[in-house]
């Protein structure tokens, strides 16, 4: 399996997986030893997190709604992302090992890429 992610000779990073599926938006954890991204299941999107160097994927999220646009806490516990509800986008946080998931936002509006403020609120 090719890694997960790369770096380049300017410090940029390049987000690899190996499958035939589109993954997308890649969030560093705080430790530098795992991504967080969206992967498309077989029937929707769901977030999964992945070792830098593309082993011990495992996903995270497992409904049958679209999750994504993932964002860890600054001290690694949580996982912040949006979810679809039925109705419209929402923010829900949920434990690496896709435990805890609790509903942030409950509106009409969609809400999208939630992040974390320096404290992790």
């Amino acid at each position: 399996m090719r890694p997960a992610a790369t770096s380049t000779l300017d410090g940029s990073l390049t987000f690899e997986t190996d499958n035939t599926i589109g993954d997308f938006n890649p969030s560093w954890s705080p430790s530098g030893k795992r991504l967080s991204f969206d992967a498309y299941d077989g029937t929707d999107y769901e977030v999964y997190t992945i070792k830098v160097n593309g082993g011990d994927r495992r996903q995270i999220t497992d409904n049958t709604s679209d999750d994504g646009a993932t964002s860890w806490s600054p001290n690694g516990k949580r996982i912040s992302y949006s979810g679809y509800d039925g109705t419209d986008y929402e923010v829900f946080t949920i434990g690496p090992d896709g435990g805890g998931r609790k509903r942030v936002t409950d509106n009409t509006i969609d809400d999208f890429r939630p992040d974390w403020g320096v404290r992790g609120r």
